[in-house]
Formats: structure tokens, C-alpha cells, sequence
């Protein structure tokens, strides 16, 4: 979504999120699978001399590298972009994030809120430390930003939940709850800022990129019979209701099997590509 909107708009992107890169080779972009494990495997050896956990060593390995070749790629096509990490979970890093920004770039006209965390297990499994990883990117989080941002220089604001948040989702009542409350706060602001276009996308699994892509996630959700979305066409109604202006508070993008499962009526749906239906 953010390529999407450098290509067909002026604009300059910080992208944010929690990982804290660490310094990489440009050589090592240019990996195939096989020296990607081999360098995964070689940071895990110097991470046990060191005494520290080899798996996080490797996984921020693979997210420093997963962030340098978006900016690669971005920046190939033409599109001004950098990355930030803030842990959008404390009220001050967020303000001082915001200060940054708004010093170097200008006023924040527009802001994608997707971050989330997810981890289903049954209600009896749940922990407060669970509860608080969950509600912090995507509830707190948003909240923190637009206590930052001034609300008049704010245009548009599209936040990314999910269709657990109005469907429900087998072991996550914690993530339907932190998407639920992701689309109050929208509103409320929605209401307080109506001079900026917001709205809450309820999305299903993506294909190809985000959490349902997890090894994990994916059998989980096709042992349920759930398709998962192209991503060409969740750019597309991403990028639709953009042009049209954010009309709706909330557009629900969803199977139409699951729809009826879940025994919503949807009587202003339509088609929407082979596998899902959009409903407002």
C-alpha cells in the first residue's frame, strides 16, 4: 500500500515500525535462499559466543534485511521513503517520533496505521503481558499518534484491522478486542476531526505479505477453509476507497461464505474479485 501510494501520489513516506535495525552488508541483499540461511546460520554462532539468544539475533537479521530491501525497492521506483523505529506503545517515543517527522518533512497530512501483534491460544492460555503486546501497537498505538499529530494538519487517516474485530477469530479474543477498539478510537476522531477522511479497514487474510503469512498462520487458517485475499486486489480497495474519499466509517472486506457463516446480513454488498466481497 505505501508503494502504491509513491506511485500514484506526491508524496514522502516515513515508514515505522518496532524493529531497530541492525547494520548490514549491501552484498547481503543480493542473497539467494541458500546464503540467506548460511548468514542466518553464521549470526546465530556469533550470537551463542556472545552469550545472547541466537533465534532473535537471526530474526533481527531478517527483519533488518526485509526493511533495507523495501527501501531498495521504493527508492528503485522513483519513491522517497525512510524508515523510523518507535515503539508506538510509549506515549513520549511517540511524541518525540511525531516532533522528528514534522521538523525534517513538514506537517503529517496522511496516516496508514497497520501495525498490529497477534498470538491465538485459547481464552484459559491468555496472559496480561499478552493482552498488553496486543492492544499496544494497534490500540494504544494509534491513540498515542493522534494525541502527536496535529489534528488540523491531518487529512486522511485509514487504519488496518481485521475481520476478527467484527467477525471474531478462533484464539484471539484479545486481537478481535484490540481491533474493535482500533475502530472506536476512529470514529471518535472521525467525529472530533471531520475536516480529516478516516476510516477503518476490516481486512481478511492477505496473501503473499502480512501475519497470516506466518508458516503457522496460514495452515491454522486453511484447515478453516479460509481463502486468502491476492494483494493486488487489497491494494486495489485500498487505493479505491482513497479516491473516493474515505466515504464509509468502516468497509469490511470478506469472504462471502464467512459472511454467511457468521450470519451477518450484508444487503449493499458486492463482488469483489473471485474470492471476497466488499461490504459497507
Amino acid at each position: 500500500c505505501a508503494a502504491a501510494l509513491g506511485r500514484t501520489r506526491a508524496v514522502r513516506l516515513v515508514l515505522v515500525g518496532s524493529t531497530e535495525p541492525v547494520r548490514i552488508e549491501p552484498d547481503w541483499l543480493a542473497l539467494d535462499a541458500a546464503g540467506r540461511r548460511a548468514l542466518g546460520g553464521k549470526i546465530m554462532a556469533e550470537a551463542r559466543e556472545r552469550a545472547t539468544d541466537p533465534r532473535l539475533a537471526r530474526q533481527s537479521l531478517e527483519k533488518s534485511l526485509e526493511i533495507a530491501a523495501t527501501l531498495e525497492k521504493l527508492a528503485g521506483s522513483g519513491i522517497d521513503a525512510r524508515y523510523v523505529a518507535c515503539n508506538l506503545g510509549d506515549a513520549a517515543a511517540v511524541q518525540q517520533l511525531v516532533n522528528q517527522i514534522t521538523r525534517d518533512l513538514g506537517p503529517i497530512r496522511g496516516l496508514v496505521h497497520g501495525a498490529g501483534f497477534e498470538s491465538a491460544s485459547s481464552f484459559g492460555n491468555k496472559t496480561v503481558a499478552g493482552l498488553r503486546a496486543t492492544l499496544g501497537p494497534k490500540a494504544a498505538g494509534l491513540w498515542h499518534l493522534l494525541q502527536a499529530i496535529a489534528p488540523e494538519s491531518l487529512r486522511h487517516l485509514m487504519a488496518f484491522g481485521s475481520t476478527s474485530g467484527r467477525l471474531g477469530g478462533y484464539g484471539q479474543a484479545d486481537y478481535s478486542l484490540a481491533n474493535e477498539l482500533m475502530a472506536k478510537i476512529v470514529d471518535r476522531f472521525r467525529r472530533s476531526a471531520p475536516s480529516c477522511r478516516s476510516t477503518v479497514f476490516h481486512w481478511p487474510a492477505w496473501d503473499e505479505v502480512g501475519m497470516a503469512t506466518r508458516p503457522e498462520s496460514r495452515f491454522a487458517l486453511e484447515r478453516f477453509g479460509i481463502r486468502f485475499m491476492p494483494l493486488a486486489e487489497g491494494v486495489a480497495h485500498f487505493l479505491a476507497e482513497l479516491a473516493a474519499g474515505l466515504p464509509e466509517p468502516e468497509v469490511l472486506i470478506a469472504d462471502p461464505a464467512r459472511i454467511a457463516a457468521a450470519g451477518t446480513s450484508s444487503p449493499r454488498t458486492s463482488q469483489a474479485g473471485d474470492a471476497t466481497a466488499r461490504e459497507r
